[in-house]
């Protein structure tokens, strides 16, 4: 309702977000609840537990593409006059979907059948390890490059801190493969960031606002934090190094191109666009493949 009855325009980015986002919840839930039917429909699963598809992602995928999509509607009011009180409505939704008439009374019931425990160790109840990572990682982009664009320092680095502190707490207690890799992964990654951002600046590729021949703090911190969705989010990276280059080419790309609709960094085409996908396939490339040989080692 606020959203249909304030007609601000939202920023594309804004809708760029949000709207997957829906999507993605509303597909989830719709594709859980058809697998379901399907299940309790056949005799002969009757008595036995649904583990394998999306439920085999989490235990309530269904509740799960739910709220995801109440919390994309919410971002997007977020960005209206006083929408981002609002937040009360997904809070309480939260709350009622996992306290009161959802996941909590559905897994006392799950409890009773004695295969809930092997499935319940294996598998997340809500929130699967890698979307914790991706929502993370881009609400402290959005954070950071906001008001870095502003000048800012401090909002920037607490947001860094914030989101990098979370992460590895969040790994090591649900993630070790992510855990183990994390610190050095960041050292590597800061190096490698540091490194193409001098090159974009001093090739004359692009600027940042606060000028100066290094580039703004705000930007390296975005580096480790990226990293760490190599072994969570971006897990698929580590398969085939195609992948990385042509997908770090893209998305870095786009990343510098929203980042110059917020005001955070100015490109200079036509060197700006080939310059910026060759560097960031490179990059994501030589990341993965180091990353590839921190998994050995740990293995070995």
């Amino acid at each position: 309702m606020w959203i249909h009855t304030h007609p601000q325009v939202l920023p594309v980015q804004i809708l760029g977000i949000a709207l997957p986002i829906w999507g993605i919840g509303f597909a989830l839930e719709t594709i859980a609840d058809w697998k379901l039917t399907l299940f309790q429909n056949e005799p002969s699963k009757k008595g036995k537990l649904l583990t394998d598809g999306v439920w085999g992602f989490v235990r309530h995928p269904n509740y799960l593409g739910e709220l995801m999509q109440w919390w994309a509607i919410w971002f997007m009011a977020a960005f209206l006059p006083f929408g981002w009180a609002l937040i009360v409505s997904p809070l309480l939704l939260t709350y009622l979907i996992v306290n009161v008439s959802g996941v909590k009374p559905l897994e006392e019931k799950m409890k009773k059948n004695a295969d809930f425990k092997g499935y319940a160790e294996k598998t997340p109840s809500l929130v699967p390890p890698s979307l914790v990572n991706a929502l993370l990682y881009v609400i402290a982009w959005f954070i950071m490059i906001i008001y870095g664009a502003q000048g800012s320092l401090i909002i920037p680095v607490i947001a860094a801190v914030g989101c990098y502190a979370s992460q590895i707490t969040y790994f090591a207690k649900f993630d070790s493969k992510s855990f183990h890799t994390a610190v050095p992964l960041s050292i590597v990654a800061s190096c490698l960031g540091l490194l193409q951002e001098m090159v974009f600046i001093h090739s004359g590729i692009l600027a940042y606002p606060q000028g100066g021949i290094s580039p703004p703090l705000w930007l390296l911190l975005l580096y480790p934090l990226f990293s760490l969705t190599l072994n969570s989010a971006l897990t698929y990276l580590n398969k085939n190094l195609a992948l990385p280059f042509f997908l770090g080419g893209f998305g870095g790309l786009s990343s510098y191109l929203a980042g110059e609709r917020l005001g955070a960094v100015q490109l200079f085409p036509p060197l700006a666009y080939p310059g910026i996908f060759f560097s960031w396939g490179l990059f994501l490339t030589v990341l993965v493949i180091f990353n590839r040989k921190l998994i050995q080692l740990k293995r070995s």
